[in-house]
């Protein structure tokens, strides 16, 4: 189930949008959970309880525009897809980064509303093809190695941090590292460190920053300029 928000100060362009969104829904003989805001800060504010697959996003707006609306959006690291909707011309778009994943012109259609919903669910399906197995209780369970803040290394366990749960599991960090090292998302600063460069950045030569949890993390004396590049080389192809 697609969970979808709409965010537009008009009331008519956002009953335009639920009524095309509702018409897909229909038509894939699904269910999609969708909320309307009036205003960026309504939204922003839904956010810090809730979670949504897409965001349909206003440009010009009263109050705070969608372009402020968004930088608010990814400075709470929040994983929603972005969707503008606005009738700005090509050069403009470019200006927003890679970090928007549709524009929308106006007037919105309903092959525009589809389109850009088949493109999400594609992104949501391949996102859980991406997934750490691990074993727990003698069972083998799963988390997406999107929602995987770090691992950290401690009296022979690994805790698994995620965006909503702490795992403990037997293993080391060594067979690990072995498994995620062709993903290019993650970085073993040091002996002890796992970290999802989706969560983390590098604050200075010495150490990287989880925002998120208001933490740090060193980088070892050992392979720092590997280190290095290999944050440098996750920055250029995930280019904001």
């Amino acid at each position: 189930m697609l969970r979808i928000a709409i965010c537009d100060d008009e009331e008519k362009d956002r009953e335009n949008i639920w009524s095309l969104v509702h018409e897909v829904e229909e038509k894939w003989k699904t269910e999609f959970y969708v909320s309307s805001f009036s205003s960026g800060e309504a939204l922003c504010e839904d956010l810090e309880k809730n979670k949504y697959d897409i965001i349909l996003l206003d440009i010009i707006m009263k109050g705070i525009s969608g372009i402020d609306t968004a930088k608010k959006i990814y400075s709470m690291d929040i994983e929603s897809y972005i969707v503008f909707i606005s009738s700005y011309d090509q050069r403009l778009r470019e200006l927003f980064g890679t970090k928007t994943l549709a524009f929308l012109d106006k007037p919105v259609n309903a092959k525009q509303v589809e389109d850009v919903l088949l493109q999400v669910d594609a992104l949501i399906k391949k996102d859980k093809e991406n997934v750490f197995l691990f074993t727990a209780n003698k069972v083998q369970q799963f988390v997406y190695l999107k929602d995987i803040i770090y691992f950290e290394s401690r009296h022979q366990k690994i805790e698994i941090v995620t965006i909503d749960d702490r795992i403990i599991i037997y293993d080391t960090l060594k067979n690990i590292w072995n498994t995620l090292e062709s993903k290019d998302e993650f970085l073993m600063p040091n002996r002890s460190y796992i970290l999802n460069l989706r969560y983390a950045y590098m604050d200075s030569a010495n150490s990287f920053n989880i925002s998120k949890l208001d933490m740090k993390v060193s980088i070892g004396r050992k392979g720092k300029n590997t280190t290095t590049q290999r944050y440098l080389e996750f920055l250029r192809r995930n280019r904001l």
